[in-house]
């Protein structure tokens, strides 16, 4: 009985080893490069610092800006430095110039490792920015040497405000501006009267990208409009015709609404903005940072002056639904850092200073912006502009999307340094010198040329239900899923995680790989390296999720961690 017992079991494991090795035979192992391979391609462009060195240019110099390149959901795990630039790895080729806009800024770029730091600095370098550097052994060796990070219950974590949309902004603001004209119209109307006046809201780096302005717009701000007396010497009468716009049209129609209730009765603004103008080809002039504005002479019989809402009554309207903090309280939660200031002035007025450890949200940008930089709803936050009105403002917007503990600084960044409490001062913060090397469009550009054109949602569809084994690897980040959503049954990994785990989840180089994304752009970028990889049927949805949606098919909800399993 012994002996057949042996005898079995011999048999039961050559059976088992005969399968297994079937079943490996059955696998074909992806050839390509490596994550590894990645990294010493990255160090050729870049070097890294040691977490030493790079300790004390963070206590020595203020100018250094630290880029943090991880998924915002690490920090919760790992901790994050309190002076820091959240660009997370999938964003940065794309946000990178906005967000940094001075070639030459001191950059140290770190990660949990440094292996996501190598490749994203590098990528910067490519870009054109002149000093940049990684820390070797990321976040976690800046730990283990003792040097101190931020832990909060907040930062890190994910539970989104409940309020107004981005998109119910725009709709009640519609319902007042109407719904905006063509550039071709506007061009029209521009020829047809001359005392048309164009008032541009976009920035100074979205010229400098760009490439130009609407010729004879006049540059201006949301601060300048509702708080100075700009208008007052630029469009003087009521019933002058006025076109308002921006980048992409959507700041545009803020300021429509914002100067019909003002009182302005002939105001408009282009839909797609500069984007849709440059695209229809019409022309567009040099915009230099420096030079003079030239304030438009208007031929006027008589002035009818508007008769509408005043700074102070946005202002009084704001603080209806966020209250003030003294300085005294706002210095006391800085310094035990129990609130997140949030700077929502244009960059150009950080030349006289601003808050270490702010985040950059400028107002025109922040009911866009908020939920993506500050995801948590809970966050202590403390907005905060030059003189404490737009402050108001910007803090009523983010209590309206469903944020529930917000304050405004009380005199803004002017009384802080009044009461002589520390700002930074940095030219690389106001300086716009941009970088000059490889543009987003040509990252995107040489990776289709490896990943090919990509395939509609439908398309990617038809190929799902026609092989279960299809896996969808969406790139987005955890705070896209939260606010987007997901394809059922696709494999989370961000961007930056993919050359060092795909290899973890997927181990066959010809099963079907869909890549997608919010918007599709990292999708290509993804598929490159996949094909790069060794992976031999791999292609991306044009347009990602956004176009997954728009074509109707059904996206599942996302739950929290489930890229971790």
């Amino acid at each position: 009985m012994r002996r057949v017992k042996i005898v079995l079991n011999g048999l039961i494991i050559a059976m088992l080893c005969f399968f297994s090795i079937s079943l490996f035979a059955q696998v074909e192992i992806p050839r390509g490069k490596s994550g590894s391979d990645y990294v010493n391609e990255a160090k050729r462009y870049v070097s890294g610092i040691s977490p030493v060195e790079a300790k004390e240019i963070y206590d020595r110099d203020k100018t250094t800006v630290f880029v943090d390149v991880r998924p915002y959901t690490e920090y919760a795990k790992y901790g994050y430095l309190f002076r820091r630039l959240d660009l997370p790895a999938g964003r940065l080729i794309f946000d990178a110039r906005f967000r940094i806009p001075h070639k030459d800024t001191p950059i140290i770029v770190y990660a949990k490792k440094g292996k996501r730091a190598a490749i994203a600095a590098a990528q910067l370098v490519q870009m054109g920015y002149t000093n940049v550097r990684y820390m070797e052994g990321g976040i976690l060796a800046w730990k283990r040497a003792g040097y101190p990070v931020m832990h909060s219950s907040f930062v890190g974590t994910i539970d989104m405000p409940r309020g107004k949309t981005p998109e119910e902004f725009l709709k009640e603001t519609e319902a007042v501006a109407g719904e905006g004209i063509t550039p071709l119209e506007a061009k029209e109307r521009i020829e047809r009267d001359s005392n048309t006046v164009i008032l541009d809201v976009a920035t100074r780096r979205e010229y400098a990208i760009i490439g130009g302005k609407i010729p004879s717009s006049i540059v201006t701000s949301y601060g300048e409009i509702v708080f100075t007396d700009f208008m007052k010497k630029v469009v003087p009468d009521a019933n002058i015709p006025i076109i308002v716009t921006c980048t992409t049209g959507k700041r545009g129609l803020q300021i429509a609404k914002v100067l019909k209730e003002m009182g302005y009765k002939n105001v408009t603004y282009i839909r797609g903005g500069l984007g849709a103008w440059k695209k229809a080809g019409l022309p567009l002039e040099k915009y230099e940072p420096t030079q003079e504005r030239k304030i438009k002479p208007l031929n006027l019989l008589q002035v009818e002056p508007p008769q509408g809402k005043t700074g102070e009554d946005f202002a009084n309207e704001a603080k209806r639904y966020v209250r003030g903090i003294s300085l005294i309280e706002a210095k006391k939660k800085f310094d035990n850092k129990e609130a997140i200031f949030v700077d929502v002035r244009r960059r150009s007025e950080y030349k006289s200073g601003f808050i270490e450890g702010s985040l950059d949200i400028p107002l025109g940008r922040l009911i866009f912006d908020a939920r993506e930089r500050i995801p948590n709803k809970n966050t202590p936050i403390i907005t905060y502009c030059e003189k404490g009105m737009r402050g108001a403002i910007a803090g009523s917007y983010f209590v309206q999307m469903g944020y529930t503990n917000v304050r405004y600084l009380e005199g803004g960044i002017s009384a802080w340094k009044k009461a002589g409490y520390p700002v930074v001062i940095s030219p690389y913060y106001y300086k716009i010198d941009l970088p000059q090397g490889k543009t987003p469009e040509e990252f995107l550009k040489e990776a289709e040329a490896v990943a090919g054109e990509g395939i509609t949602p439908l398309e990617a569809k038809r190929r799902m239900d026609r092989d279960p084994n299809t896996v969808i690897l969406d790139v987005s980040t955890p705070i896209e899923h939260t606010l987007l959503g997901k394809i059922e049954g696709s494999l989370l990994l961000e961007q930056g995680e993919v050359p060092f785990n795909i290899k973890k989840k997927v181990h066959d180089a010809r099963t079907p790989i869909i890549v997608t994304c919010s918007t599709g752009k990292r999708a290509i970028l993804v598929a490159k390296v996949l094909k790069e990889m060794g992976y031999k049927n791999v292609t991306y949805i044009r347009g990602g999720l956004g176009a997954w949606k728009k074509a109707g098919l059904p996206t599942a909800t996302y739950i929290k961690g489930e890229e971790e399993l």
